[in-house]
């Protein structure tokens, strides 16, 4: 059978000693017997500013490769966020055979910008 795409459940914004993103997710069990999960990869993309419709690879945000059988329960720190800029995360688990399928995207950003005024009546 064909191994499931982990799911991310959560990106938090991550800020200690690093401008970032906390990554939280769970690994889908098919039921099927297969050589455990030794690591998890990410990609990352990112959003062209000012032209949504481009998508490119992300040379700043930076998600390390997480070695273990299970998802970290503190998540997965990645580094370098831009303040501004959107970001997709995606995962996907490997084992000895290879890797799986990716998760869906994640859409991240940094919004340190303050939320805008509530519209008067």
């Amino acid at each position: 059978g064909s191994r499931r795409a982990p799911v991310i459940t959560s990106v938090e914004d991550y800020n200690e000693g690093t401008r970032g993103a906390r990554v939280f997710w769970d690994a889908t069990d098919d039921s099927q017997l297969r050589s455990a999960t030794l690591s998890w990869q990410f990609a990352v993309t990112r959003l062209v500013p000012g032209d949504p419709d481009t998508i490119i690879d992300s040379a700043t945000l930076v998600c390390p490769t997480y070695f273990g059988f299970e998802p970290p329960p503190a998540g997965s720190v990645c580094a370098n966020a831009e303040d501004s800029a959107v970001y997709y995360i995606a995962l996907q688990a490997c084992n000895q055979a290879g890797c799986g399928p990716f998760s869906a995207d994640f859409t991240f950003s940094r919004n340190i910008s303050p939320p805008p005024s509530p519209p008067k009546p």
